[in-house]
């Protein structure tokens, strides 16, 4: 009896340090949020040409072992003022390429992608009308000094 206690007793330890000791990879935008390149008398644009936003994402390493960051996703989508959203996020619509990739974050590293929206006229001008909403998705997969996978993610609807 008391053998079974003290092997569950490794076993509880074990897992708790790596709990504990494991990389926590946390995703916010910086100040300004999302940003629109909006047409201007010095810059202006042809009716057919897409707006485009652009969001710069702060992806953090808060834990205390290196992640390796495996892929790195954005998305993005507009729905009615009064349509659900969906229960669960569908990471794959199609509008942004993910990239592959292997990059080591350690402890409080910090990495600042940017990310760009390309938006036609019609859903630029819906979103700044308020006749639809822009939901944003981003997320990043990394594999923790365990070698177990998590996701970390980012998801605002943007409030012009």
């Amino acid at each position: 009896m008391l053998w079974g206690a003290t092997n569950q007793l490794v076993i509880d330890t074990e897992k708790s340090t790596k709990i504990i000791e494991r990389a926590y990879i946390k995703m916010s935008h910086r100040p300004t949020g999302l940003v629109f390149n909006i047409p201007s008398d010095e810059h202006p644009h042809k009716e057919d040409d897409p707006r485009t936003g652009k969001v710069v994402i702060e992806v953090r390493n808060l834990g205390k072992t290196p992640a390796i960051i495996t892929y790195v996703g954005m998305d993005y989508f507009t729905l009615q003022p009064l349509e659900a959203l969906p229960a669960l996020p569908n990471y794959h619509m199609g509008r942004y390429e993910g990239t592959k990739m292997k990059a080591i974050m350690y402890g409080l590293d910090v990495w600042a992608p940017t990310f760009t929206l390309p938006l036609s006229a019609e859903e630029f001008t819906s979103i700044n009308a308020e006749t639809s909403r822009l939901y944003l998705l981003i997320y990043a997969d990394y594999i923790d000094q365990f070698g177990v996978r998590h996701r970390a993610g980012y998801a605002r609807r943007h409030d012009p």
